[in-house]
Parts: structure tokens; C-alpha cells; sequence
């Protein structure tokens, strides 16, 4: 059962030549995420800083029962394996409702 009731946002710099590629990979992986998950919502968000060098992108998942550590875990791990174009480290914060 999860527990938090937050919403975990995932960001991390990428390649803007690499973004077709990738957002098809990324939306695939969400989309197995999502039927293996029943209520997550995932999305894929990028920062509107066309002329940026690199760009800034970011998933982000909520539920309506909340995103617990196991989850998160596994989201990450399911994401982390696309790493092409991506550049640096992903980045993992957990929000909560005020």
C-alpha cells in the first residue's frame, strides 16, 4: 500500500538533440509504469528555454493513495535506464500538499 501523499518530481539536464528519441523512449516507459501502477499519473515536462544549450526536463508522479519509498525506487530505476542524451545526474524530490 502507499503511503506518502506526495508527489514525486524527477528533473535532470538533456541533450536537445537527443529529445525526440528520448521523449518517445521516456513516454514508453511511463506508459508501463502507469499499467503496472493502476492511478499513478506519470508526466514529462520540459523547461520552455528553447535556446538553452541543454534543456531541462522532468517526470513527475502522483497517486491518489500517495507514492511510498518502494515506488519512488522503482520509477527511478524503470527511468534511469534511459540515459541517452541525458546529461548529469537525475535529481528525485518528493513534494507534499500544504
Amino acid at each position: 500500500m502507499l503511503t506518502s501523499q506526495g508527489a514525486l518530481f524527477i528533473y535532470y539536464k538533456l541533450d536537445p538533440a537527443a529529445k525526440e528519441g528520448f521523449k518517445v523512449a521516456a513516454q514508453q516507459m511511463q506508459l508501463q509504469l502507469v499499467q503496472a501502477h493502476p492511478g499513478l499519473i506519470a508526466r514529462l515536462w520540459v523547461r520552455g528555454n528553447a535556446g538553452d544549450l541543454d534543456q531541462t526536463w522532468m517526470e513527475s508522479y502522483e497517486h491518489p493513495l500517495g507514492i511510498d519509498s518502494g515506488l519512488a525506487k522503482q520509477i527511478d530505476r524503470s527511468m534511469q535506464s534511459l540515459s541517452a542524451g541525458r546529461i548529469g545526474p537525475r535529481h528525485l524530490e518528493m513534494f507534499v500538499p500544504v
